[in-house]
């Protein structure tokens, strides 16, 4: 372990996989393969937690947790801010809370930070709430409101908002205690990042789905969100990213490539560990200055775990269309 930060993040993503694992997992003939036109850079980047690209004032920035965000316990959390290109910290706050899987937007100005907390059935996690704090500045932080209260049988994990013509939208992850398919996404919509009401369906209702982001496109209409499943290839269970789409967040199509968003298959050398790497999980995408800049997870799912860097020299909208075209 890196350290505690990493080890608190990677035992709450591992037992999200493993305790949740369906039984049927079918066996794949051939492995999922990254979009070629994404180009994985580096890894290791600063603090193994929960990431989120923003554009800030001009510059793409991370801003990330640190502390023991999965204490059932408030706690205080730092909230440190690093420039994406340099790795240098920029800004850093603190809030009294255990919130935890943040996820972030950025609206007039105004940083809106997202993150899971409460009294789940899984002790160790933040719960069954998702919570919403801000900045100005990204030092001083206003106090946690609560946008989602459910019930005590589930245990919400990852966010991620988008903004469209009318205001924005939000997916969550979730668990259900006695649910044997796993994960699945759900919806939010609200006018003004505080108010939220539930929309659409539930994302793959009957099959696993996990780490979702979400982003609306304005050029075609649609809301993509990618998300993480897993494939049985030579009797070893492997996880990526894929993708799917919808206009209405009710009727989904299916990544049509033949490709993936990000895959363990074929990975560089510095994705490497001391066992072998089957993740890619845990994307955020990012467009600056015409380029779409990707963090996420790799890692072998039990021992050890890092955040790497990737790139479409492209704008988002052309990398998420990329996924329906032949």
């Amino acid at each position: 372990m890196k350290n505690a930060i990493f080890s608190i993040f990677l035992l709450a993503f591992v037992v999200l996989i493993e305790c949740q694992m369906p039984g049927n997992v079918v066996a794949a003939a051939t492995p999922p393969i990254t979009l070629s036109a994404i180009q994985k850079l580096h890894g290791n980047l600063p603090q193994n937690t929960e990431r989120t690209p923003i554009v800030w004032h001009n510059e793409i920035i991370e801003i990330l947790p640190s502390g023991n965000a999965f204490s059932t316990n408030n706690t205080i959390i730092q909230i440190n801010s690093y420039d994406l290109s340099s790795n240098a910290l920029i800004a850093s706050g603190t809030v009294t809370s255990n919130i935890g899987f943040y996820s972030a937007i950025v609206y007039n100005d105004i940083v809106y930070l997202f993150g899971t907390t409460g009294n789940g059935f899984r002790q160790s996690y933040p719960g069954n709430q998702i919570v919403m704090i801000s900045s100005v500045d990204l030092i001083n932080w206003t106090r946690p409101v609560v946008i989602l209260q459910a019930s005590n049988n589930v245990t919400l994990y990852n966010t991620s908002t988008t903004a469209n013509s009318n205001g924005f939208v939000l997916v969550y992850e979730e668990t259900v205690l006695g649910d044997s398919t796993g994960y699945h996404n759900l919806f939010l919509t609200s006018k003004d990042l505080i108010h939220w009401e539930s929309i659409g369906t539930i994302l793959h209702p009957n099959s696993f789905s996990a780490c979702p982001k979400i982003y609306y496109c304005s050029s075609d209409g649609y809301y993509y969100v990618d998300y993480l499943s897993y494939i049985d290839y030579t009797n070893t269970i492997y996880y990526y990213t894929t993708i799917c789409r919808s206009i209405d967040l009710i009727n989904w199509q299916e990544n049509t490539s033949m490709a993936v968003v990000l895959s363990p298959f074929n990975c560089p050398l510095w994705e490497s560990g001391p066992t072998p790497n089957i993740n890619n999980s845990d994307c955020s995408f990012c467009e600056y200055n015409g380029i779409t800049y990707i963090t996420y997870m790799y890692s072998d799912q039990t021992t050890w775990g890092n955040w790497g860097l990737a790139i479409y020299r492209g704008g988002m909208s052309s990398l998420l269309e990329s996924f329906w075209k032949s």
